[in-house]
C-alpha cells in the first residue's frame, strides 16, 4: 500500500489550475461577447456542478478498484445517489430564482433564452472539455487512482460546490435586484472563479506542481 501511495499526485497541477481559470473565464466571455444575463450564468453554473459530479463519480469508481472491500463500487453508488439529490435540490432553487426574476414570459421564455442560445451550448462544451482534460491528464493517464482513497475522493467536490452554490445564488439575487447590470454579472463570474481557485488550492494544501505526477 505504501508503494501505491507514493504514486498519488501531491498538490494541484499547474495544468489543472490553468484549466480552472479558463473555465472561470468562459462565462465572462459569454457576458462580454454575447450579452448573457444573470439567468444564463446561474444555469450554466448549475450544469457545471453536474459535470463536476460526473467526473467525481468516475474518480471514486477508479479509486475503488484498489480498495479492499467486500462490495466494490459501493461508495460510488452512494455518491451517485447523494450527489444526484444535492444537484436536483440545487436545480430547483436555481430555476425558482430564474422564474422569479425573469422579466416576463414565464417558463418558455426562460427556457428559450437560455437553451436556445448557441453560445450557451458552446460554453457548456468548453467546460466539459476542460474537466475531461483535467481528469485524463492528472488522474487517468498517470493512474493516480492507484494510491487514492475513494472516501476522500467522494467528499472532495462538496466544499467547492457548496461554496459556489452559496456564492452564485447570493450573487444572482443581488444582481437581479440591481437590475441585472452587466458589470455586476461580470463581477459574479469573477467571484465564482476566485472561489473556485481558492477552494481548489486549499484542498491541495496550497501546493502547485508543474508535472502531472510528483
Amino acid at each position: 500500500m505504501g508503494e501505491t501511495a507514493d504514486q498519488t499526485p501531491r498538490g494541484l497541477s499547474i495544468f489543472s489550475l490553468l484549466a480552472i481559470i479558463v473555465t472561470g473565464l468562459i462565462p465572462i466571455w459569454g457576458v462580454t461577447n454575447y450579452g448573457w444575463d444573470a439567468t444564463q450564468i446561474v444555469v450554466l453554473f448549475w450544469l457545471e456542478t453536474l459535470l463536476v459530479g460526473i467526473f467525481t463519480w468516475l474518480r471514486v469508481r477508479d479509486a475503488e478498484r484498489n480498495a479492499a472491500q467486500d462490495e466494490p463500487f459501493q461508495l460510488s453508488v452512494f455518491f451517485l445517489i447523494h450527489y444526484g439529490l444535492f444537484w436536483l435540490v440545487h436545480g430547483v432553487l436555481t430555476w425558482l430564482l430564474v422564474l422569479v426574476f425573469m422579466p416576463g414570459g414565464g417558463w418558455n421564455a426562460a427556457w428559450l433564452s437560455i437553451f436556445g442560445d448557441r453560445s450557451f451550448w458552446l460554453a457548456l462544451i468548453g467546460i466539459g472539455l476542460m474537466l475531461t482534460m483535467m481528469y485524463w491528464r492528472d488522474w487517468a493517464r498517470p493512474q493516480a487512482w492507484r494510491g487514492a482513497d475513494p472516501a476522500v475522493e467522494m467528499f472532495r467536490p462538496y466544499g467547492r460546490v457548496v461554496a459556489l452554490h452559496l456564492a452564485v445564488i447570493g450573487g444572482f439575487w443581488i444582481v437581479s435586484l440591481s437590475g441585472g447590470a452587466r458589470n455586476l454579472v461580470i463581477l459574479l463570474c469573477v467571484a465564482k472563479m476566485l472561489i473556485d481557485v481558492g477552494v481548489s488550492l486549499w484542498q491541495a494544501g496550497f501546493k502547485v506542481r508543474l508535472e502531472a505526477v510528483r
